[in-house]
């Protein structure tokens, strides 16, 4: 029998393998949803999944979609339009909430330089 995830970090036998379906990867689910899954909707259809993984899996990807629509408002390249309100509304169905920390940085922070410092005066 083959493992399957069905809680972060926690490994289960599988009941009943599908030979003919492949699982999602589940470590680049977690750090790229969108990626894996294609939709919100494929997420929480998911039979393998457990809530608790369908949560985490959504709040990551409510924080890529964040970014998005900072990057959007700073006037960046646009990209695919931002789903967020769909993560939203997917996570609510979850019983569970998502709003970013306003503490997070949206990217690293890179340090001034002294050389950099000279010029800005």
């Amino acid at each position: 029998m083959r493992d399957t995830i069905l809680a972060v970090g926690h490994r289960s036998p599988s009941v009943a393998p599908d030979p003919g379906r492949r699982d999602p990867d589940w470590e680049r689910a977690l750090v790229n949803p969108a990626a894996v899954f294609g939709t919100v909707r494929a997420v929480l259809d998911h039979p393998r999944l457990m809530r608790g993984v369908k949560r985490e899996i959504l709040r990551r990807w409510a924080w890529d979609e964040h970014l998005k629509e900072v990057a959007a408002s700073e006037g960046m390249a646009e990209g695919e339009p931002s789903c967020l309100d769909e993560v939203r509304a997917a996570l609510l169905s979850l019983d569970a909430a998502w709003r970013p920390k306003p503490s997070a940085p949206a990217a690293a922070i890179p340090l001034l330089r002294e050389a950099d410092d000279r010029l800005a005066a």
